[in-house]
């Protein structure tokens, strides 16, 4: 199951980026999925889509997944030939998808693609979350396959992209871990009152760590001195309402964004 996941959000991968093809993260190269994986509370509650996008603001996200030549289909291996990315429902206006591939078709010689979301949304727009839907047909000899992701029976939780008002847009224009020079992460996620953040940076300094509502608003901010390696913070989220959140971490200007979840 989980590859054909993997493959779907390939060939989704290679399918956002025609007029600037994206690269696959080469850190994912001895893996097998796609990365990052749907969002889903309790299995990956740092999943999904990680950056807000802002009305009125360019925006880009990007996607990787490293395929496999067979799927599993109810326990049942199926040999791939290809997988055409048809479409993405549900994003706001201005905002497309293209492919690194000719036509959206990935094959299995593709070993690894990468799918991005970018434009810029327009006014048109409210600000709210877009849950995303990616169309797929997977071909395998003379059988089509149609499939949409996530799927609960593939790769189960959701792709919901944040989008802010405009003149709200700081959680936008971010950097995933695997491109910023840090990382950090949360437990529990799910947090009801206490959590520790573990963050490893490569030099000391001021960090800024904020958490924001899903309208980009600034809802608690602490600047924190790090040493170089790994350090913890404890984080109290008691005075904040239950819900979903964005938290990220800044150092100059780079930023590591996730989602946290109250509650």
């Amino acid at each position: 199951m989980k590859l054909i996941y993997t493959f779907f959000l390939s060939l989704a991968a290679v399918a956002l980026f025609a007029q600037a093809p994206c690269q696959p993260d080469p850190m994912y190269a001895d893996t097998i999925g796609v990365f990052p994986a749907p969002f889903d509370a309790e299995a990956n509650p740092d999943g999904g889509i990680t950056e807000a996008a802002c009305i009125g603001e360019p925006y880009e996200f990007v996607l990787t997944a490293v395929i496999g030549d067979t799927l599993s289909l109810s326990g049942v291996p199926v040999v791939l030939d290809s997988l055409v990315i048809v479409s993405v429902d549900g994003l706001p206006a201005g905002l497309d998808f293209g492919c690194s591939t000719d036509n959206c078709v990935v094959t299995t010689a593709d070993t690894a693609a990468c799918l991005v979301i970018s434009g810029t949304p327009d006014e048109t727009n409210e600000a709210g979350v877009y849950p995303l839907v990616l169309n797929a047909i997977i071909y395998s000899g003379f059988v089509e396959l149609e499939l949409t992701f996530p799927n609960p029976l593939i790769a189960p939780g959701t792709y919901d992209l944040t989008l802010n008002a405009m003149g709200e847009c700081e959680p936008s224009n971010v950097f995933n871990s695997s491109q910023a020079g840090f990382g950090f992460g949360f437990a529990p996620n799910p947090v009801m009152d206490f959590g520790e953040l573990t963050i490893e940076v490569p030099q000391a300094g001021e960090y800024e760590y904020v958490i924001y509502n899903l309208l980009g608003r600034a809802v608690q901010r602490q600047q924190l001195r790090l040493q170089a390696g790994v350090n913890r913070q404890l984080v109290d989220v008691q005075n904040l309402p239950k819900g979903i959140y964005l938290h990220s971490m800044q150092y100059d200007n780079e930023r590591v964004t996730k989602r946290l979840i109250v509650h």
